[in-house]
């Protein structure tokens, strides 16, 4: 029984940790879209 409870744990965590992942490369594009041209290609 402790061993499925950690087991859905970690399923939790790997599936907030894959959201943030998601919602932080959204959060870089959305960035990037922002940023002039200009400044993007003198990266």
């Amino acid at each position: 029984m402790n061993h499925l409870l950690t087991a859905d744990l970690i399923e939790l965590e790997r599936a907030e940790l894959v959201r943030r992942l998601r919602r932080d490369r959204h959060a870089a594009a959305v960035r990037a879209a922002r940023v002039p041209l200009r400044r993007r290609t003198a990266r």
